[in-house]
């Protein structure tokens, strides 16, 4: 990895980000544009090798100074849904249940993602799967409904 030293727009970043910011906020509050602080606030996050260790960085100390572990995370979401039973929020008890699934990996925040190719990819499917085939020695031919020119 190339070092280089990290810019004062990027640190601005960084701090809004861990103050609890969402990308695109810090973005904005280290000084990017409006109309492309969303672009780069996934992009500082997600490409930039230096943020991304910086803010690794943090978040571990944040983790360590704090004793913050899934153990920990669990007792307390089990004490917040305790608590919310207590005092009839049932919202929040299922708030409480709902983020401790998430912690232990049993929900998962799904996105829809639409694209759309603006060039004919079948040829270079098709290629690859000859590569695939020559290489393994076995029949990787895809079902007539999944085949790229099926019609």
């Amino acid at each position: 990895m190339t070092k280089y030293r990290m810019t004062s727009k990027k640190m601005r970043f960084i701090d809004a980000y861990m103050a609890g910011n969402s990308a695109t906020e810090a973005a904005r509050q280290a000084g990017y544009s409006e109309s492309s602080a969303r672009q780069w606030g996934c992009r500082l996050l997600t490409t930039d090798e230096r943020v991304k260790e910086e803010v690794e960085k943090r978040q571990a100390e944040l983790r360590e100074r704090n004793a913050i572990t899934c153990d920990s995370m669990v007792q307390q979401l089990d004490d917040d849904r305790q608590f919310a039973i207590e005092t009839g929020n049932a919202t929040a008890a299922v708030r409480a249940s709902e983020i401790k699934a998430k912690l232990a990996g049993l929900l998962v925040d799904r996105a829809k993602v639409e694209t759309t190719v603006t060039h004919d990819i079948a040829p270079a499917l098709e290629r690859g799967l000859e590569r695939a085939r020559a290489a393994q020695a076995i029949d990787i031919t895809p079902a007539a409904e999944d085949r790229c020119d099926a019609a």
